[in-house]
């Protein structure tokens, strides 16, 4: 199995150190139906978010593919 290693992450249309990333979450918003997201705490820069709209399983997978990525 191949590692996939990166010192940067393209997330939300920005460039993130990931030495920078605190936390990652799955999250969700309820308004006027559901909108799926991952929310990403960056360290002196605050939260950043990307949105899927209704389509959970397209967040999953970039969820998982964040998480390969950052361990």
């Amino acid at each position: 199995m191949a590692t996939l290693t990166a010192d940067f992450l393209w997330f939300n249309d920005q460039i993130i150190n990931k030495r920078d990333i605190l936390r990652i979450y799955k999250s969700s918003i309820t308004n006027k139906g559901v909108d799926y997201g991952i929310r990403l705490v960056i360290r002196n820069s605050g939260d950043l978010y990307e949105w899927y709209g209704d389509d959970q399983s397209k967040r999953d997978e970039r969820f998982e593919t964040l998480i390969r990525v950052l361990c």
